[in-house]
């Protein structure tokens, strides 16, 4: 008596494997069209990713903003704020003059600033310290600002989000 038994004839099999090959090239072949379409030029000419709207990189913004506006405690000292103010205001006037800029000093010994998209821009009264005078503090206020009107924030959240669909791709049971 023959003890194997067939679970399912080897044209199933068949047919099965082919299915799964041919939703892994649809899911590929969908996923490339969409990062192809996605592909812009930076200010500079190189390209990048983007693949969220502006406004959804502005929420993100905001978001984050908020949270460290939770997180660190601003400064009371209104001469810090009117000169960093005074500084990105000059700056954001010939970048992006129809951009509502906040501007926020943050009472932190950290010698950093920052530019969010959305129009959001953090200095740490650290770098007041370190930034021997307004053309200093300028530079690096105007290369934050850059990072935003370059967009290098979507193009980062973009290379991460289409890592992980790859990733997910990828790993189609077999």
């Amino acid at each position: 008596m023959n003890k194997s038994v067939k679970l399912c004839a080897p044209g199933l099999v068949k047919v099965a494997l082919m299915q799964r090959n041919l939703l892994f090239m649809s899911t590929l072949s969908i996923l490339m069209t969409w990062l192809l379409g996605s592909c812009a030029l930076s200010p500079t000419g190189r390209p990048q990713l983007r693949l969220f709207p502006e406004s959804q990189m502005a929420e993100m913004g905001a978001a984050a903003f908020l949270e460290t506006k939770k997180e660190t405690p601003e400064t009371r000292d209104t001469r810090q704020k009117k000169y960093v103010t005074c500084i990105a205001d000059a700056i954001t006037r010939q970048v992006d003059p129809n951009t509502n800029w906040e501007v926020t000093v943050f009472k932190s010994d950290a010698v950093n600033a920052f530019a969010l998209p959305g129009g959001k821009i953090g200095v740490y009264t650290g770098l007041l310290g370190v930034a021997d005078n307004q053309n200093q503090l300028a530079a690096v206020v105007g290369h934050e600002i850059a990072h935003v009107t370059a967009h290098h924030g979507n193009a980062r959240v973009s290379t991460a989000y289409a890592t992980e669909a790859g990733l997910q791709v990828a790993q189609v049971p077999a």
